[in-house]
């Protein structure tokens, strides 16, 4: 093969490779969810630990033991946890869901057909990470906020998002804003029609450090000329 024939050959084949591995990867792309969004959303939020993963097909079951129930969106639900088995995409999915035997998460998920089930797009977050604030929420104060919209929020559109959503919205703010803040330690509630960030001292702490830290690395310090 002539070596000009030959290099668009290679190159034919790469964009190819890199156009299917896009595809691939936008098969389970997952937009910004807040844990309050989650809890809202889902038809089940519940405390578990693994027991066992079960290859079953196009599925893999996680054999779970259910240490707490926080929302179940409808009674009925209670059935469908009774076996401890959660469903989820195949290992080799690209919205497949790794939960790894002996640990304990915070889990929320969509009955679907009978079943209880999670992809990469639902809540899985060990239970020994969730901070202290995300467990007052799970327990009940995110409920409180449910009517509100927490939404992922250019730091830049901030003003016209809040504008728009006329009082509904808890914009929680890309960089440079506090974004880490608001996922740890913020809880949206509602009060006389206006959604806010509830006040408390763990998120009003980490917005105050998160804006130091901005001032400082907007304005380094310069150092001092040492003396001849």
């Amino acid at each position: 093969m002539p070596r000009l024939a030959r290099a668009v050959a290679v190159l034919l084949t790469a964009c190819f490779v890199t156009l299917l591995a896009v595809d691939q990867a936008e098969g389970c792309s997952c937009m910004y969810t807040h844990p309050q969004t989650h809890f809202c959303s889902s038809d089940f939020v519940i405390v578990i630990k693994v027991k066992e993963r079960i290859p079953m097909g196009q599925d893999t079951a996680y054999k779970v033991k259910i240490n707490r129930k926080f929302k179940l969106s409808n009674e009925s639900f209670n059935d469908y946890l009774y076996d401890g088995l959660l469903y989820a995409p195949s290992m080799d999915s690209m919205c497949s869901v790794h939960l790894q035997v002996g640990e304990t998460y915070v889990v929320a998920g969509r009955i679907y057909e009978g079943r209880p089930r999670l992809s990469l797009c639902n809540l899985t977050m060990r239970w020994s990470e969730v901070s202290k604030r995300q467990r007052k929420g799970f327990k009940g104060l995110y409920a409180k906020g449910c009517v509100c919209d927490v939404s992922y929020t250019s730091f830049a559109r901030k003003g016209e998002a809040l504008h728009r959503a006329n009082g509904t919205l808890c914009p929680w703010e890309g960089n440079p804003g506090p974004m880490d803040c608001q996922e740890k330690h913020g809880i949206c509630v509602s009060n006389q029609g206006r959604c806010f960030w509830m006040p408390s001292r763990p998120y009003d702490l980490c917005i105050k450090e998160h804006y130091q830290n901005r001032m400082a690395a907007a304005h380094p310090r310069q150092r001092e000329p040492l003396m001849p």
